[in-house]
């Protein structure tokens, strides 16, 4: 039987990490062993369960601010694809965080409407939560820029993009996935009787990310050797209900002995990550850039 195209995509991105990444040559190359999806056309880039001997390793994914970023990235370099749908491919994005390392802990958070379904995320063992979006009245702004922002970095109170999903997941508590919007109609008119739109805007999806990250570092008193915290966020502004953000989180977690890598893209890096711990040996950044069309869903 042929090769599932999906398959043959994270292969190609496998053998790409394995040049980029040498130390984690061998679990790359282990990890993709199978031709074909599963009976649920699942396909699977994970590692091995973590043992008691591996690698402490936890990964936390700012879902929306990535994936802001990806949909930002094709508009300004792929306008010549021509897809109904961009999506993005949460195996890709798994297989370039994970490397097919023993992760313990995976964490995502986004909001509510969603552009795109999540499940994917969910079957590759990740604890996802989906917080319902809030009007926007102008005060009490979930997102603060702090001095440190980049420029390119963009709003996600502000952020609608043209194509979205009507496909629905597993709920999440009080919250629900359908189409995003992120700006929605009301009753309202202005002075020429169109219908007023009203703005949404996020509440609590970094907080809720940040506090996840917070109980892993405080579940490990002695942290063992090279143990790693990934973050995938280029998100360094304060928030509405923790003015330090995940700069914060970030700056104890190095303080009590652990590894960062951050992935972030290029246009949405706060330059304030940088500037304050791009001299720590134990701080890494890369850039999602380069990753960009292997993160385009088949």
């Amino acid at each position: 039987m042929p090769i599932d195209a999906r398959v043959l995509q994270l292969r190609n991105l496998a053998h790409k990490l394995r040049m980029l990444f040498p130390r984690d040559a061998a679990a790359l190359s282990a990890i993709l062993s199978h031709d074909q999806p599963d009976a649920s056309d699942f396909v699977d880039p994970r590692g091995p369960a973590p043992r008691m001997k591996d690698t402490l390793i936890h990964v936390f994914i700012d879902h929306s601010n990535i994936l802001i970023g990806f949909l930002s990235y094709l508009r300004r370099h792929t306008n010549r694809i021509n897809r109904k749908s961009k999506h993005l491919s949460h195996a890709a994005l798994a297989l370039i965080l994970e490397r097919g390392r023993p992760v313990t802990r995976r964490v995502l958070t986004t909001s509510s409407p969603l552009y795109q379904p999540v499940d994917t995320a969910e079957q590759l063992g990740y604890e996802v939560h989906v917080l319902q979006r809030v009007p926007d009245d102008g005060e009490g702004a979930d997102r603060q820029h702090g001095s440190g922002s980049s420029g390119g970095e963009q709003s996600r109170a502000q952020y609608t993009p043209q194509k979205a999903s009507h496909r629905r997941g597993p709920s999440h508590g009080h919250a629900h996935k359908s189409s995003i919007g992120g700006n929605t109609s009301t009753g309202e008119s202005d002075s020429n009787n169109a219908p007023a739109r009203r703005r949404y805007r996020e509440q609590g999806v970094d907080e809720l990310l940040q506090l996840k990250l917070h109980q892993a570092l405080a579940s490990t008193d002695e942290v063992p050797p090279d143990a790693t915290i990934i973050l995938a966020t280029g998100d360094g502004n304060v928030g509405q209900f923790n003015e330090e953000g995940f700069l914060g989180c970030v700056r104890l977690a190095l303080k009590k002995g652990w590894r960062v890598e951050l992935y972030a893209w290029e246009g949405g890096l706060s330059k304030a990550w940088k500037r304050e711990f791009g001299g720590n040996k134990r701080f890494e950044i890369h850039m999602l850039d380069r990753f960009a069309m292997d993160l385009l869903e088949l």
